[in-house]
């Protein structure tokens, strides 16, 4: 587990299983930085769970392949600068909700998954897309209700549940990581209207984006 730290400089895989899937590796990541690995964060690890943390600089953020069963989680995470997201099959399970994915531009495959693998990816928010995705199989994958702005590729995927396109840039000032959520029309204003209904209740997915009370200048996320 990985609290406050931060966690850099890796010349290879970060978080590797090895071959053989009965192996057992967790990695847990709170309010962390982890960056500038050459290879990839979590590779064939079982789980790789991260909250509130900044992943950036990154070849790729997780890789599974056939010999493993792995659950890579990320929640109100920012992912920023790497050159993909990740691929993933059979019995893999990869969820991503309420995060931040700025400049993943390599322009090839950004994710990928087949086989059985199981994807839940609702209420993010990608900027600066360059890449496609790549899916054999698509009955266990969801996309729903996110948001893209400067997507290009297959960005957003056709199967997304709601999308929100944007035309602005959402954010205050990404070139200075502030990415509380600004008023412009197009952008930050689209974000702060849009609603989800859930049975009879209605929730604003990227509320999370606004200033919290007090009001903040940079969102707590944003310590890159």
């Amino acid at each position: 587990s990985f609290v406050n730290c931060i966690v850099r400089d890796a010349t290879d895989y970060f978080a590797r299983l090895g071959d053989r899937a009965s192996r057992t590796f967790a990695v847990y990541g709170q309010n962390t930085t982890f960056q500038d690995f050459n290879g990839t964060l979590q590779n064939n690890t079982d789980v790789f769970v991260a909250r509130d943390c900044v992943i950036k600089n990154c070849s790729r953020v997780y890789y599974g392949t056939s010999l493993s069963s792995f659950t890579c989680s990320l929640f109100r995470c920012v992912v920023k600068n790497c050159s993909s997201i990740g691929h993933m099959r059979r019995g893999t399970n990869v969820t991503l909700v309420q995060n931040i994915f700025d400049t993943i531009t390599n322009g090839g495959q950004i994710m990928s998954w087949d086989d059985n693998s199981t994807v839940n990816v609702r209420e993010n928010v990608f900027i600066n897309m360059s890449g496609y995705i790549e899916s054999y199989v698509t009955d266990h994958w969801a996309f729903r209700r996110n948001a893209f702005y400067n997507a290009t590729g297959t960005w957003p995927p056709p199967d997304d549940s709601d999308p929100i396109t944007l035309t602005a840039d959402p954010f205050i000032d990404v070139a200075n990581d502030d990415y509380n959520l600004n008023a412009t029309a197009g952008g930050g204003a689209v974000l702060r209207a849009a609603t989800m209904v859930i049975g009879s209740t209605t929730t604003y997915p990227f509320n999370w984006l606004t200033n919290l009370t007090p009001p903040r200048t940079k969102h707590p996320l944003a310590r890159i």
